[in-house]
């Protein structure tokens, strides 16, 4: 839960006031999973809304809690059905409520997803697990805030006024591929966590050890 920075700009103080989890299996496929929310404020409570979100960017559910000071809550969305398959969504949390005093905006906070697989929906089975650090708005993209648009009064990237946060590469150091199911399979998940109409474009350029394959 270390504050996150990008190349160009200066340490923040730690926390967001919108966190970003671009992976969630599918309650459909016997996963529980929870957003684990820290309140990184001293001197204010928070109030935290999460959005879980299907492949679509649909809204499964939303669930909204105050968090004390320098306290901790649990959101979670349990396993509901098994299927087959591998059906992926994505979580947003977001800290809503200002501070008693508006110049402060919302308490900063801070998250991890936990996801568990179950064998059976009794869940005496545990088969996999998961957990990673939720993304900050400087990792991923910054949601414009209180009704402005990003470069209109709203809170832009680190791209300059209005642009996007985020990166623009991701690499991934090490996949296996195995048709043959007898060792470790990679699959990959992307989120496009961009709040406005339209699309975007990506491109993934596979490598082995002596170059491009595809």
């Amino acid at each position: 839960l270390a504050p996150a920075t990008v190349p160009g700009e200066a340490p923040r103080a730690g926390g967001s006031r919108v966190l970003y989890g671009p992976l969630v299996f599918s309650e459909y496929q016997g996963w529980d999973s929870y957003v684990h929310v820290l309140n990184l404020s001293p001197d204010n409570a928070a109030k935290v809304k999460v959005w879980f979100l299907d492949r679509s960017g649909d809204i499964i559910t939303t669930l909204t809690d105050w968090i004390c000071q320098k306290g901790t809550q649990t959101f979670g969305i349990p396993a509901v059905d098994v299927m087959a398959g591998r059906w992926v969504g994505s979580v947003r949390v977001e800290s809503v409520e200002p501070a008693a005093d508006p110049a402060e905006g919302p308490p900063p906070i801070a998250g991890v997803l936990t996801t568990m697989r179950y064998a059976d929906i009794q869940r005496r089975h545990a088969t996999e697990a998961a957990a990673y650090n939720l993304l900050s708005e400087p990792e991923a993209f910054d949601w414009y805030m209180d009704g402005g648009a990003a470069g209109a009064g709203g809170a832009g990237g680190p791209g300059g006024a209005g642009g996007p946060g985020g990166v623009g590469v991701v690499a991934v150091p090490s996949l296996g591929y195995d048709p043959d199911g007898t060792r470790l399979d990679t699959g990959i998940a992307v989120a496009n966590v961009v709040p406005y109409r339209g699309v975007t474009d990506y491109i993934v350029a596979l490598y082995d050890q002596n170059g491009l394959v595809d």
